[in-house]
Order: C-alpha cells, then structure tokens, then sequence
C-alpha cells in the first residue's frame, strides 16, 4: 500500500508539473518535515489530479480574491462557469484520548497475531477499554499460554478480565485458524471538536470566492463511534443535518468531507446515495488495498458541487489511467 501511495504521488506531481503554485507546494514540502505537512500536501495533489481529470485547471497557493494582507492563500482554487471556487484543505488528527486508545488497541492486536500465527487456534478477541502497560504484558502472556493448552489438548478456553474477553477454540490447522479481533475506543463526542476545526478553516479563508472546506476526519469519528456503524445513507442525512445547524447561516458555500484514503484488505463495495436537498455520499474502492467514503454538503453552487462529485467518482480509475499516460505498467502487472 505505501508503495502504491507514492507512486501515487509521483505521479500526482508529474501530471501537474505545470499548474500554477504547484512550486510551492514542492518549497513547502522540502523546507517542512513534519508529518502534518505531508498530508496536507498530498491532499492538495490529490484533488488537484482529481479535479484535472475532469478537464478542471487547478491552482495551489494563490491569493484570494478579495482577500486582506496577511490572510494567507487558498490551497486549491479552480474555475466553475467563470467564477473561482476556493479550497481550504485540512487533516483532522485524533485526540489524544483516542490516539492513546488506538495505540494501545494496535499493539495488542499485533502481539495476538504474533501468537495466532504459530498455532492452530481459533481467536476471537474484544478489548473494552484501554490497557496500561502492565497489564498488556500480562494480558498477552495469559493468552500465549491458553493458545498453547489449547493447541495441546484441543479444549476450548474462554477468558475474560476486566478490560477483554478471548474465547479460543483449535483449528484443523495453522492456515484455517480464525481470527478475529476488535476494540472499543474510548466513548468521547467528536462532533463539537470537528464542527470547531472546520469553522476555523471555513473563516480563515473567508474571502469574495465561494470557499468549500475539503477535510479528512481521521480523528476516530469514521471508525469509532456509534455513528460509523449506520448505513452510508444515515450518516450523510446525519452530516448534513449537523452541518446545517452550525454553517447554514455562514458564507461557507459547502463541505467535502473524507475517510481518507484508508487501508481496507477486503472488498469494498461501491455505493452513492444523495438526499433530497442535494447532499451526496459515496464509497469505493482504490487500488491496491484501499477504500475511501466521502461525503459532500452543498449550501449553495450546485455546479461545484457537481465538479467535486465527478472529481471522486473518477478516484477509482486514477491511478491505473495516471500509469498508462506515461506508459508504466498497469495496476495488475504491478500489484496482481
């Protein structure tokens, strides 16, 4: 996956070589290390590319129009039917309290793989709450030797503690074992958080343009909350109705809002579903081993929005038409 991401972004560099502000993106890139940069940066050329391959001319970096000094330059700008539509781009990271959940869910799911794969054993694992070290260490050292019991006399054994519950049962072999892991992230609401960030990126690029805020919530909210679990139709009506609550009555012309671009071994079905009011939410999947889901609200400019949805309606295919312009071998001869 991380080989395809920067190939990805190679190519996202090349095709648009001759954009105006593309240069600064690259200074940007070179003279900020940080992790937080790299994404923001590769989400200017990803939808820059996107937006491209719909016949879309985007810039990077410009001024806005009408905008005051020192109030800083749009991350994309682009053209609909003569009038320039302003991009304020954004990466929402988790909240500590998340990030330590996770952290914790992460290693715990890797030292369980570690001990699923030497055995023909059956694991069926869900953590419920955030381990501390020490009890990680014996946790994990619990479950390595039930594994081994059970490995040895073919009884199944059933644990539970106060922060898991393993239930573990033997397998005809090592290659037919099972497992199946999950972990309940902290109970935390992240919309108020959310609906703060993108006020401020909304008001930040606040100008005579249409400004639409294209975010990826990585915070936890698309795969940890109760809302991740509805159907894609639910969370758009529910997205939307939120947003109208906080920006309906703000300059803000509308909300491209993201999964991102996430890993995603299995198959991912594509779906598109649009409310009466002209909101719209789709799920594909991008080759290789990745899925995306976003949603896109419109206060105003429909034309826009149809640009936006065209844009990623066309990620799917990117990367494979991206390596056949210059005559690199295809997404099959590369990844199978």
């Amino acid at each position: 996956m991380h080989f395809a991401e920067l190939l990805e972004f190679a190519l996202r560099l090349e095709r648009l070589r001759e954009n105006i502000g593309l240069d600064q993106v690259i200074s940007e890139l070179r003279g900020d290390k940080r992790h937080q940069r790299w994404m923001h940066s590769r989400q200017q050329l990803e939808l820059g590319t996107l937006l491209a391959a719909t016949g879309v001319n985007p810039s990077f970096e410009t001024p806005l129009p009408g905008g005051h000094q020192g109030q800083g330059s749009a991350d994309v700008t682009f053209t609909v039917d003569g009038v320039a539509q302003v991009v304020s781009s954004y990466v929402l990271y988790p909240t500590d309290v998340f990030r330590s959940a996770s952290a914790s869910s992460d290693r715990v799911f890797e030292q369980l793989t570690r001990l699923h794969l030497d055995a023909a054993v059956n694991v069926e694992a869900r953590i419920t709450s955030d381990l501390a070290e020490e009890d990680e260490t014996c946790f994990i050292a619990t479950v390595e030797a039930a594994i081994k019991a059970v490995a040895a006399d073919g009884y199944a054994r059933h644990l539970e503690t106060d922060f898991a519950v393993v239930d573990l049962s033997a397998a005809a072999s090592v290659s037919a074992a099972d497992f199946n892991i999950t972990a309940a992230m902290p109970k935390e609401d992240l919309w108020p958080r959310v609906a703060r960030r993108l006020e401020k990126k909304a008001q930040a690029l606040r100008c005579d343009a249409p400004v639409w805020v294209r975010a990826d919530l990585l915070d936890g909210l698309w795969q940890l909350t109760p809302w991740a679990m509805a159907s894609l139709e639910e969370r758009l009506i529910a997205i939307e109705e939120a947003l109208a609550l906080n920006f309906s009555e703000s300059d803000v012309a509308g909300f491209v809002l993201s999964s991102g671009a996430l890993l995603a071994p299995g198959t991912v079905d594509t779906a598109e579903v649009r409310t009466g009011s002209g909101a719209v939410a789709m799920r594909y999947p991008i080759r290789p081993l990745r899925g995306r889901e976003i949603l896109l609200v419109p206060f105003r400019n429909d034309e826009a929005l149809n640009v936006f949805v065209a844009a990623y309606r066309g990620e799917s295919a990117w990367l494979n038409d991206a390596l056949a312009s210059v005559h690199l071998p295809s997404l099959d001869d590369l990844f199978g």
